[in-house]
């Protein structure tokens, strides 16, 4: 069975800011950061819309606990996630994105 709800982390173009959030129409909202519409004053201001990371959810709850888990976490700890050292139990990636941990700033999100 495929996921129904998603959780997300996005960064700007020099990825310098790391944002978490959870949604059940991944694809809508990923056009919605892009396209700036329905976005937080913080996605606005450093214009959060590149996706490197992702996981799916049967459950709402699950994954709504999961991106407060993640948000609590650190920048060095969301890294690791991002580059696949940390294993959440269903992990769904981007095969093709261009995330590197030599281009990431040290300044916390």
């Amino acid at each position: 069975m495929l996921p129904y709800t998603w959780v997300y982390v996005l960064t700007n173009k020099n990825s310098s800011v790391l944002h978490t959030g959870v949604t059940t129409d991944i694809s809508t909202r990923l056009w919605e950061h892009k396209t700036k519409l329905h976005t937080t004053p913080f996605t606005a201001k450093y214009e959060v819309n590149k996706q490197i990371y992702f996981e799916g959810f049967q459950d709402i709850e699950q994954a709504i606990r999961r991106e407060k888990y993640i948000k609590g976490k650190g920048r060095a700890w969301k890294e690791t996630l991002i580059n696949g050292m940390i294993l959440p139990g269903l992990i769904f990636r981007l095969g093709y994105h261009r995330f590197s941990l030599s281009s990431v700033s040290t300044s916390s999100s």
